[in-house]
């Protein structure tokens, strides 16, 4: 649609990420209810449950994705601990996964549970897509892992330890 088109030129990723979700939906046979805004997807076949789709971006005043170069690309062929800015790159997407994630909670529990057409029994799904530093994907599942688990993975001892905290970049 009109907004499709748009958003692709404006907001790129979380417009292909709600595309490749779509796709995902459709190849895996899923029935889409377009009849409503939001969340993202209402699928109602073979279950019903809720996608609500969200990127987590480079935070404001961070490293400009117009910035990426070669070396940026290149470094993905290396496991993400041996990169001399592991801890940082670790911090900063903990930090941005769990800013995505609170947000679309929050409007979960502000705006979407009081819509007629959401059922409080069926699953609500955040589906999160990383691109919050330029070398994005670099992080693999780690910071996944221990924002959802309190498993951080050591470098050191290529072990996964436990975690409570961590230091907000």
């Amino acid at each position: 649609d009109n907004k499709m088109r748009k958003e692709f030129q404006t907001t790129f990723h979380s417009t292909f990420w709600e595309l490749y979700l779509f796709q995902v939906l459709k190849r895996l046979g899923a029935t889409i209810d377009w009849g409503k805004s939001r969340p993202d997807f209402i699928v109602t076949e073979p279950t019903e449950f809720y996608i609500e789709a969200v990127v987590s971006e480079i935070k404001r005043g961070g490293r400009p994705e117009t910035c990426r170069n070669f070396d940026d690309i290149y470094s993905m062929t290396d496991p993400p601990w041996t990169d001399p800015d592991y801890e940082t790159v670790m911090r900063e997407a903990i930090t941005r996964y769990s800013n995505s994630i609170l947000g679309k909670r929050e409007k979960f529990q502000k705006e979407y549970s009081s819509l007629g057409w959401i059922r409080s029994t069926a699953p609500y799904v955040i589906a999160l897509s990383s691109y919050s530093q330029v070398r994005y994907g670099k992080e693999y599942h780690y910071p996944m892992v221990a924002l959802l688990y309190g498993r951080y993975f050591d470098p050191y001892s290529k072990l996964y330890q436990r975690k409570e905290t961590i230091l907000k970049p």
